[in-house]
């Protein structure tokens, strides 16, 4: 999956390639790629220097609070039985806004 943000000062790219783990368990490489005007390179590059742990501390904690969600969304839906499970998808394909 990529995702990509445009800027008129930058461009940037972020991407994850889901694998399976082993055990029931997935991982995910991210990889983000930012380019940007000249001017901008030094100040982001000192940004990221000062910032990056703490950057990559709260994406690893946004990704894990989302992987919890899933989890207990997927394990509510596992739980139902075929025809419960028919009527849930019917009912939240109907409530999905159009995109």
């Amino acid at each position: 999956m990529t995702a990509r943000l445009r800027h008129r000062l930058g461009e940037a790219r972020l991407r994850l390639r889901p694998s399976r783990a082993g055990g029931g368990l997935w991982r995910v490489d991210v990889s983000v790629t930012v380019r940007g005007r000249w001017l901008l390179r030094p100040v982001v590059a000192v940004a990221l220097a000062v910032a990056g742990g703490r950057v990559r501390q709260e994406f690893r904690s946004a990704v894990e609070r989302a992987a919890e969600g899933w989890d207990g969304q997927i394990g509510e839906l596992l739980a139902l039985d075929p025809e419960e499970l028919r009527a849930e998808l019917v009912k939240q394909s109907a409530e999905r806004p159009p995109r």
